[in-house]
C-alpha cells in the first residue's frame, strides 16, 4: 500500500496518496516510511503545518534523521514558521556537521529573515563543500545582487551555467545583472566626471537603469534612480510610468495613480498607463473607477484578454468586499 501511495505522489496525485498513507498507518501506526512519504505529499499540497507534524512523528523513531530534518525545515519555512525552520536546520547540522543541504537551506532562510551577513557565511561554506550545487549558487547570486555585488552575482550565474548549460532562466539573470553592473559603473563614472561617461546620466540612461532595477524586484532603487534626475522624471512619460510600476509593486498605489495621471496628461491615449492606473485603483478598492480605466485602455488598444481578466478580478474583489462594482 505504501508503494502504491508513493507511485501516486510521483504522478502528482497527492490527495489520493495521503488517503492511502493514512490507511497504511492504520495498519502500521507510527511507520516512519509512511509518515515520511505522507509528509512529502502534504508539503506538495501546501499543507505545510500538517507536513511538519508528520515529519515530527517520523523523527520520533530517529531524531537525527538528516533528510527528515531538512524536509521538515523546508515545510516550516514555507509555512512562514521561520524561527522553527532555523532551529530545524541547526538540528540537521548537528546530526550531520557540514551537510551541504542544511548549510544551503539555512543560508537561504537567513536571506528571507533579512540576516544577510550570516546568510553569506552559510552559503559560502556550502559552496566550499560543493561548488556546483545549483540551489546554493542561485541563492548566493540573488543575495549578491540584493547587496549590490553585481560582479559576484554574475560569477555565480556563470558557475551555474557550467553546471547546467543553456538554462534560459540563468542566462537571463546573468545578462540582466551584467548589464546592471555596466550601468552602475556608468553612473559612478558620470558622477565622478569621467569624460568617457559623458551623456550617460540622462533620462534614457536612467530609464535603462531603473527598468533593470524594476525587473529584478529592486523597486526602491528604481524609484531612487528616477528621483535623482533634476525634475524627478516629471518631464518624461516613460520614466513616470516606470516609476508608477515600482510604486504599485511596493503597495504605494495613491502615488502610482498620481504618477500615471501625469503620464495621461501628456499622453491621454496611453493604454499601458490607463491599464496600470486601473490596477492601482482596483488595489485601492475603487472598483468602478478601475473598470472605467480598463475600458478606456481597451478602447486605446490594450490586450482584450488582459482587460477581461482584470475586470473579472475587479468584480470579484468588489463582491468580496460586499460592494457591487
Amino acid at each position: 500500500m505504501n508503494n502504491e501511495a508513493v507511485t501516486l505522489v510521483q504522478t502528482g496525485r497527492h490527495e489520493e496518496a495521503v488517503e492511502l498513507f493514512d490507511r497504511a498507518l492504520e495498519l502500521r501506526p507510527g511507520d516512519p516510511d509512511a509518515l515520511f512519504n505522507k509528509a512529502q505529499a502534504l508539503h506538495r499540497l501546501a499543507r505545510y503545518d500538517e507536513a511538519a507534524a508528520c515529519y515530527d512523528a517520523a523523527l520520533e523513531k530517529d531524531p537525527n534523521d538528516y533528510q527528515a530534518l531538512i524536509l521538515k525545515a523546508r515545510s516550516l519555512s514555507e509555512g512562514e514558521r521561520l524561527g522553527e525552520a532555523a532551529a530545524c536546520y541547526d538540528a540537521a547540522l548537528k546530526a550531520r556537521p557540514g551537510g551541504t543541504d542544511a548549510l544551503s537551506g539555512k543560508g537561504s532562510l537567513l536571506i528571507e529573515m533579512g540576516r544577510n551577513d550570516e546568510a553569506m557565511g552559510y552559503l559560502d561554506e556550502a559552496l566550499e563543500k560543493d561548488p556546483d550545487d545549483l540551489h546554493t549558487l542561485y541563492s548566493k547570486a540573488g543575495l549578491c545582487a540584493k547587496l549590490g555585488l553585481r560582479k559576484e552575482s554574475v560569477a555565480c550565474y556563470d558557475r551555474a551555467l557550467k553546471v547546467a548549460p543553456g538554462n534560459p532562466y540563468v542566462e537571463m539573470m546573468k545578462d540582466m545583472h551584467s548589464r546592471m553592473a555596466l550601468l552602475e559603473e556608468g553612473i559612478i563614472k558620470h558622477a565622478a566626471g569621467d569624460p568617457g561617461a559623458k551623456g550617460r546620466g540622462g533620462p534614457a540612461f536612467v530609464y535603462d537603469m531603473a527598468r533593470l532595477f524594476a525587473d529584478t524586484g529592486e523597486h526602491e532603487q528604481a524609484i531612487e534612480s528616477i528621483d535623482e534626475l533634476a525634475d524627478g522624471g516629471a518631464a518624461d512619460p516613460d520614466l513616470l510610468e516606470l516609476k508608477a510600476r515600482s510604486l504599485a509593486a511596493l503597495g504605494r498605489h495613491e502615488e502610482a495613480v498620481s504618477a500615471l495621471d501625469r503620464v495621461l496628461a501628456a499622453e491621454p491615449g496611453s493604454h499601458t498607463a490607463l491599464y496600470g492606473k486601473g490596477l492601482s485603483l482596483a488595489a485601492l478598492g475603487r472598483a468602478p473607477d478601475a473598470i472605467g480605466c480598463y475600458k478606456k485602455a481597451l478602447d486605446a488598444g490594450h490586450d482584450a484578454a488582459e482587460i477581461d481578466e482584470a475586470i473579472t478580478a475587479c468584480n470579484r474583489g468588489a463582491q468580496q468586499r460586499g460592494r457591487p462594482a
